[in-house]
């Protein structure tokens, strides 16, 4: 009989161990469920003082957005001209857990804020938590930075996928009356060259930005 309770027991914490494995697997791989989007880097040289890099999202059907670009003139990168973000990551104390600061440089860079010129910074991603099947979003805001510092969840590597966005609203004066001008910017987060971030298609980035190599003139350089 006790014998009999032991194998039972046996067999339950079995089929229980095979059960949080698959369900582990199928978390694991979640972020890389499709992996629909390849990261390339596209360089445009169009002379010998100015050149400008994009980041392109590629699909398997070939249909290519553009994401963060940087102007360089004369060697020398412009950042206020450019529009780029710099993820640093590394472990937290915590297991499964990561410490992370992003950064967006851009033309209101050095925008001076106050009740005039107001900016705010908001940074979506995603996390896989070790008790939950399906990814959960989180966010972070900061109205006086231009950088956010957080920590993130994934129990299976240091994967970060996210959506970055810049809102700035400006006083201004139109046709002699006062206005405010909006603005609004987006850059997806990947840390890895292939991605199924999910913001890309729910804010229809596939769309707004969608890349066209015929504006793009290449000169030969001489």
């Amino acid at each position: 009989m006790k014998i009999h309770f032991l194998i039972s027991f046996i067999t339950i914490l079995s089929l229980t161990s095979c059960k949080e494995k698959e369900k582990i697997s199928v978390m694991e791989n979640r972020l890389l469920k499709d992996s629909t989007y390849v990261k390339e880097n596209l360089n445009v040289k169009w002379n010998e003082f100015r050149e400008e890099k994009y980041e392109l999202y590629i699909s398997k059907n070939n249909d290519t957005i553009y994401n963060q670009y940087k102007i360089f003139e004369n060697g020398i990168l412009d950042s206020l001209n450019s529009l780029y973000y710099v993820l640093n990551i590394k472990k937290s104390d915590r297991d499964g857990f990561y410490k992370a600061k992003i950064s967006v440089h851009s033309e209101y860079e050095t925008l001076e804020l106050n009740e005039k010129n107001k900016r705010t910074l908001t940074f979506y991603y995603l996390e896989q938590k070790a008790d939950k099947l399906y990814d959960s979003i989180s966010s972070r805001t900061t109205k006086a930075l231009n950088s956010l510092e957080f920590e993130f969840e994934n129990q299976y590597d240091d994967r970060l996928v996210g959506l970055l966005t810049q809102e700035v609203i400006r006083d201004t004066i139109l046709n002699g009356e006062k206005a405010l001008n909006y603005r609004i910017s987006y850059l997806l987060v990947d840390n890895y060259s292939k991605t199924d971030n999910l913001f890309l298609e729910a804010y229809e980035l596939d769309k707004e930005m969608k890349f066209n190599p015929e504006k793009i003139r290449l000169e030969k350089i001489k």
